[in-house]
């Protein structure tokens, strides 16, 4: 069996998206993911979405009382290093259990854009390396239909 990556949850922003449902006893979070894994898959080639789905831990916590959260790293196959990947969890509260996505890695255009608003806020001028608006809206548009196949998925299974 290959080691699973490991994904710091220091390097990883939290989304607004929250799926919300009901668990048994027994439930666990690996066992969770693993299930919604193939339906997942199928959602996003239903959507034609160019993924690549593998099973990863995000890291929390300190050295010595770490935390390790099972997730599915959801990866655009096209734009492998300058997409964001989207880490999927899913936590246990009482009787019910939440899925959370979280973003990490880099994203040029983002990056790009940010740059641009810090030199605006800043009173100077943009002349090179400014951000692609249509590449920029085709990359938040794979998020949003990736974030929509998982609440697909999750109303499917």
């Amino acid at each position: 069996m290959s080691k699973e990556r490991t994904f710091d949850i220091k390097h990883c922003y939290e989304t607004d998206v929250k799926i919300k449902f009901s668990i048994d006893s027994g439930w666990t979070a690996r066992d969770e993911l693993e299930a919604i894994t193939p339906i997942l898959k199928e959602t996003l080639i239903d959507y034609k979405l160019p993924c690549t789905l593998e099973m990863a831990e995000l890291k929390a916590g300190g050295l010595f009382n770490a935390t390790k959260i099972p997730c599915i790293v959801v990866t655009n196959r096209e734009h492998p290093y300058d997409y964001l990947k989207l880490l999927i969890t899913v936590v246990k509260q009482g009787s019910v259990a939440l899925v959370e996505v979280y973003e990490t890695g880099t994203s040029k255009e983002l990056k790009k854009l940010q740059i641009e608003e810090q030199k605006r806020r800043a009173g100077k001028l943009i002349i090179m390396n400014k951000h692609n608006a249509h590449a920029l809206k085709e990359e938040q548009g794979y998020y949003a239909l990736v974030v929509r196949a998982l609440s697909e998925a999750y109303r499917a299974s």
